[in-house]
């Protein structure tokens, strides 16, 4: 405390934080008090007599105004200067704080979108349209899952290879790449060309190294439980998801024999839902029979025996899906691989037609005409 030109008492710094931050009695007076302005509104009763007049400019009876000499010599008083600057650097710090922490708030998460790819073996690779599409549009995929063929596909997405890159791979693909004829009682031709295959193309092992997290189906050929592959070895789940009935052999992996997918989930949607998907894609290689001619074969009266079941349980999946997205693939056979071609632009025009549900459905804007 020090005494100012008249000989009465300003309080120093400390008191006047005191008075003005550790009394909320106090201001709470100030703010219901009647006088006007932001000094009146302090009751005088309630400050110090010595702080009046120094500290609020006001004028009281113990207190009168001092003389206009004593006016015009009186300095201003260096310790209110200094609690008012505290007081402002006070107040600007706790709202740069609060500017601070909403401009550092995390934004809201995006919704995650999920692409389940069905099976169809060759004709699987109308996927290869979708995603160029999807690409093209620059609609990103957060989960993929596939079954039989579309487990591949779906394996070679997530590795990074871009749909270009994918179609031209389908393009030079044949039958031979992924099947070897045996003498198996199982089935009559050896998956290990596939698997020598997949290796080389996505040079990746293992589930955990894939880009996008990954889910492939496959069917318990003894209890018909759907399994679901999210981590662990990559190759041997492919296989497995792809050994289809008749022609290759069940694949035995962690003591369970494993045969195609599609028994289990001919889209597999639910796993996707499973793994945290939003939204949910499925694209659907329709198995409908209707109107086919009559099989020459042994593998086509079998193909045609997993159509039927396909169709009748097709229910189970679309449940969860949002959207459903189903290329043209009549007339192709499961070994097509000499149309390629075709099969991708079917693909791409499936997709561009869902493209208006899509963007509804992901509350995205459209592009520019």
């Amino acid at each position: 405390m020090f005494f100012a030109a008249d000989a009465h008492p300003v309080l120093d710094a400390g008191d006047l934080d005191s008075y003005l931050f550790d009394r909320g009695t106090r201001m709470d007076e100030a703010w219901k008090s009647d006088r006007a302005g932001a000094v009146g509104r302090i009751a005088p009763d309630s400050i110090p007599p010595a702080a009046v007049p120094y500290l609020f400019g006001a004028e009281s009876e113990s207190h009168p105004a001092p003389k206009a000499s004593a006016r015009r010599w009186r300095k201003p008083s260096p310790t209110m200067k200094l609690s008012r600057s505290r007081l402002v650097r006070t107040l600007s710090g706790a709202f740069t704080r609060v500017q601070r922490t909403i401009s550092l708030a995390p934004p809201p998460s995006r919704r995650k979108l999920g692409l389940a790819f069905g099976g169809g073996f060759a004709r699987a690779v109308a996927h290869i349209g979708v995603l160029k599409v999807l690409e093209e549009e620059k609609i990103p995929i957060d989960l993929v899952a596939g079954t039989s063929a579309g487990a591949i596909l779906g394996a070679a997405f997530c590795a990074g290879l871009s749909a270009r890159a994918m179609e031209e791979m389908a393009i030079t693909s044949r039958f031979r790449d992924f099947a070897r004829m045996t003498l198996s009682r199982y089935g009559l031709y050896a998956s290990d060309r596939m698997a020598n295959f997949c290796e080389r193309v996505l040079k990746i092992k293992s589930f955990e190294d894939l880009k996008i997290p990954l889910a492939v189906t496959a069917t318990d050929v003894r209890t018909g439980e759907p399994v679901v592959f999210t981590k662990g070895p990559l190759v041997d789940p492919m296989r497995a998801s792809c050994a289809y009935p008749g022609m290759f052999p069940p694949v035995e992996v962690d003591g369970r024999s494993l045969i195609d997918g599609m028994l289990a989930y001919s889209v597999p949607t639910t796993p996707l839902r499973e793994m945290g998907a939003d939204f949910v894609i499925g694209v659907y290689l329709s198995a409908d029979s209707s109107g086919h001619p009559a099989p020459r074969h042994l593998l086509e009266v079998i193909g045609l025996c997993l159509s039927i079941a396909e169709v009748k349980m097709r229910h189970l999946w679309k449940k969860d899906a949002d959207l459903v997205v189903e290329p043209d693939i009549h007339g192709f056979s499961f070994d097509c691989f000499d149309r390629a071609k075709e099969l991708i632009a079917n693909g791409q025009k499936a997709a561009r037609a869902a493209l208006p549900q899509l963007r509804r459905l992901l509350r995205l804007s459209e592009p520019p005409v």
